[in-house]
């Protein structure tokens, strides 16, 4: 590699990463805010998501596996949620160690409210990236994320 490369190259991703993921989680909360909504947590979001995507209530080990999340950090997640009236949760009548998780008439309410953040954000992380650099981009961090997922065997 020539030295002009050298000095271009540095192995920062990690810490780009990082603080794109703290910036994104403070434009998330500067959009909330904005719409009135000071109870939810970036980290909220996957939740409601994966609950607006199904057409009926999930269990905690259905949201842990679809967000790819330990079922004792969505717990903790949930209780945040619940107290704050996005969800509720209920036992399953076939088994009672079995909980479900469904939106509130609050949640559901701010459906279109989380799509416009959700469109907001993926329009800031892309802006001025061509289709070609937008699929790149994509693959390559799919790439190190399946690169810790070995590491982590």
């Amino acid at each position: 590699m020539s030295n002009y490369l050298n000095c271009m190259f540095t192995y920062d991703a990690v810490a780009q990463i990082s603080r794109i993921r703290e910036k994104a989680n403070e434009y998330i909360q500067e959009l909330l805010k904005k719409e009135g909504i000071d109870d939810l947590a970036p980290s909220h979001g996957d939740i409601l998501m994966a609950l607006y995507d199904s057409e009926a209530p999930l269990s905690i080990k259905e949201i842990s596996e679809r967000i790819k999340r330990t079922s004792a950090t969505v717990v903790v997640l949930i209780e945040k949620l619940e107290k704050a009236g996005w969800v509720e949760r209920t036992k399953s009548e076939k088994d009672q160690r079995v909980t479900f998780v469904s939106l509130t008439k609050r949640a559901q309410g701010i459906y279109e409210i989380f799509r416009n953040i959700s469109e907001r954000l993926n329009n800031v992380v892309y802006e001025g990236f061509s289709d070609v650099e937008k699929v790149l981009l994509g693959e390559l961090l799919r790439r190190v994320n399946s690169n810790f997922d070995k590491a982590l065997l």
